[in-house]
């Protein structure tokens, strides 16, 4: 079917009011992300602002407290320790220049 000439007139006003149309909705993206943007700043303000009050344990056992973060701590470190130690172990085992640098694999 072949484009008469007054298709093409007729897409050509429409094309106008097509691509203003496309342009608004572009527009209305960007300014979406600024509000986006905004909120967020404002939200991180707020929180980095904020004070956190510290409240006294109702029985001053605030030792006891300290005394379980320390041991935590401790064993914390001791996994990462034992963590690391098997870590290396693996390492040099691949490394070690007497076991080669080939594997075969048979089927």
């Amino acid at each position: 079917m072949p484009i008469l000439p007054i298709d093409l007139q007729v897409i050509l006003m429409k094309m106008d009011s097509m691509t203003r149309l496309q342009n608004e909705q572009q527009d209305g993206v960007y300014m979406m992300q600024v509000v986006k943007g905004a909120e967020l700043g404002e939200l991180s303000q707020i929180e980095s602002s904020r004070v956190n009050e510290v409240k006294p344990h109702p029985d001053n056992n605030t030792k006891i407290e300290d005394k379980k973060s320390r041991e935590q701590a401790r064993q914390g470190k001791k996994r990462e320790e034992k963590r690391k130690k098997e870590l290396e172990k693996i390492i040099k085992e691949f490394q070690e220049p007497e076991k080669g640098i080939h594997i075969d694999i048979k089927r």
